[in-house]
């Protein structure tokens, strides 16, 4: 069952608690299919290659160096920031 379908199941109960056990469910199917479906890169130019063509993402190294975006990439990773 999809994690869209067990979270529609979440619905209240004759003696008005919902079905928090749907949310977890669902949630642990959601995580699954993201692993599934994650792609992993060696840099953040083969990342940036691969969103531009995939048209996740316009060619932002039009207007920014790799340089800059690595920079960015690198702020954003040492706060802990996931993309």
């Amino acid at each position: 069952m999809r994690h869209i379908e067990l979270n529609n199941e979440i619905t209240q109960m004759q003696d008005g608690f919902y079905q928090l056990h749907k949310d977890k469910e669902a949630l642990e199917v959601f995580m699954e299919e993201a692993r599934e479906n994650t792609v992993h890169f060696n840099s953040v130019a083969e990342r940036m290659e691969y969103m531009k063509e995939h048209d996740y993402y316009y060619n932002v190294l039009d207007e920014y160096s790799l340089e800059e975006v690595e920079e960015v990439y690198n702020i954003a990773y040492g706060e802990n920031f996931e993309f």
